[in-house]
């Protein structure tokens, strides 16, 4: 493995880390303030996209 594969295989890593950090704390306020589910599946399309908001949602939405 080259080093520029190495570090992009990292950076990827940390970016899909960080995407579902931002993506929990969005959806434990939306709990938190009581926004319903429909609006918070559309608030987190809305900055993410449809499979990773639907990924996220069944993972900490409870």
């Amino acid at each position: 493995m080259l080093v520029k594969d190495w570090v992009q295989d990292r950076v990827d890593y940390a970016v899909e880390d960080t995407r579902e950090e931002i993506a929990q704390k969005l959806i434990e306020k939306a709990i938190a303030t009581e926004q319903d589910y429909d609006s918070l599946r559309a608030d987190l399309i809305d900055f993410f996209d449809v499979d990773f908001a639907d990924k996220m949602l069944t993972k900490y939405y409870k």
